[in-house]
């Protein structure tokens, strides 16, 4: 849950994140050419938001069966870190450096860095690979108390967080506002709010808005609705239509009724998956070993989040990924038979 004393928490882990990359670094670039190494970090988000949940939790997984496997027989084992991160745009960026092993990032974005698309314009990775997909997000609009906003058009003229620089939630703000022909100017103010400062923000009155592209339920929307009266924003329209029909790692989402403290009726908004990638040179048994691990172990994960509660083997291996999959992941898959030995 989001809270005053989060703030500086997350200004410690990104301080010890900058440390720790140094360390992660030379381990992944030693990871290309030594099958031997076996400590893989994951890249994830904002302690307060799922994708640091969503990594946390594999890496329990992975280190749970590597101290299992180490007390019956000793043998190389992976050993597992997911350190928080601004989210999406700058996970991509230290996976394409080699200061991540691993990533969870936005299927959009997924699909935009394979392809050198959108803000990845010029900048393609074509060796980005697939792992697995995890929990379907939604992009949230929360507006403050009496604020009186219905819809993205009754962000005109407001004061709107639009995200933490280097997330994905900031970069879909972008996406929603070319979808609706608006930039900056729209808003009377815009800023690019820390996520773990987001709900302070709006609670005390110094934004009238904010957004989080996250799973349902999450604990950020949970705080903003139960500490200070936020209500989420419906979005619909033929913008939005156009933007989901044209784009294939978009789809509509609705939020039901109830989700939320004070929602007494559903909100409508568009959504993505969360998606784990990974180099297309990361060891094959590396990213084997990662992926037979999660999909084995997926009953253990489920209880591990409510966002986690309806996950499945067959969905993880091809909704929402749009860069090729991995040499290891698709190895696992066609021999647990969730793919065609032709590919997927």
């Amino acid at each position: 849950m989001a809270s005053p004393g989060l703030g500086s928490h997350y200004l410690f882990l990104i301080g010890w994140l900058a440390v720790s990359f140094a360390g992660h670094s030379g381990l992944a670039r030693a990871q290309t050419a030594d099958t031997s190494i076996d400590q893989i970090s994951i890249g994830t988000g904002s302690p307060t938001v799922i994708y640091f949940a969503a990594g946390n939790a594999i890496c329990r997984l992975v280190n749970r069966q590597a101290s299992a496997a180490n007390a019956a027989r000793p043998k190389r084992q992976l050993t597992c870190s997911a350190p928080a991160t601004p989210g999406s745009i700058f996970n991509l960026g230290e996976l394409r450096t080699r200061n991540l092993t691993f990533a969870i990032v936005q299927s959009d974005w997924q699909y935009h860095a394979f392809r050198g698309s959108s803000r990845f314009s010029g900048q393609a990775f074509p060796s980005l690979r697939s792992v697995l997909s995890l929990h379907p997000e939604a992009f949230q609009i929360l507006v403050g108390r009496g604020t009186s906003i219905s819809g993205f058009e009754g962000l005109m003229g407001k004061r709107v967080a639009l995200g933490e620089k280097g997330s994905g939630t900031r970069s879909t703000f972008d996406v929603l506002m070319q979808a609706y022909g608006v930039d900056q100017s729209f808003f009377a103010r815009a800023d690019e709010t820390a996520a773990a400062d987001q709900n302070q923000a709006l609670c005390d009155g110094n934004v009238d808005a904010i957004a989080y592209a996250i799973g349902i339920p999450s604990a950020p929307v949970g705080d903003a609705t139960a500490r200070c009266g936020a209500t989420l924003v419906s979005l619909a329209g033929a913008p939005l239509t156009k933007l989901v029909k044209e784009n294939p790692y978009y789809g509509m989402v609705t939020i039901p009724r109830g989700t939320f403290a004070g929602m007494d009726a559903p909100a409508t908004t568009f959504g993505v998956l969360a998606t784990l990638v990974t180099r297309g040179d990361t060891p094959d048994e590396v990213v084997y070993d990662l992926t037979r691990t999660v999909i084995q172990e997926l009953e253990s994960l489920r209880p591990m989040h409510r966002a986690f509660a309806n996950l499945d083997a067959d969905r993880m291996v091809s909704d929402g990924l749009t860069a090729p999959l991995h040499s290891g992941a698709l190895r696992y898959y066609i021999e647990r038979g969730l793919v065609s030995p032709r590919g997927r």
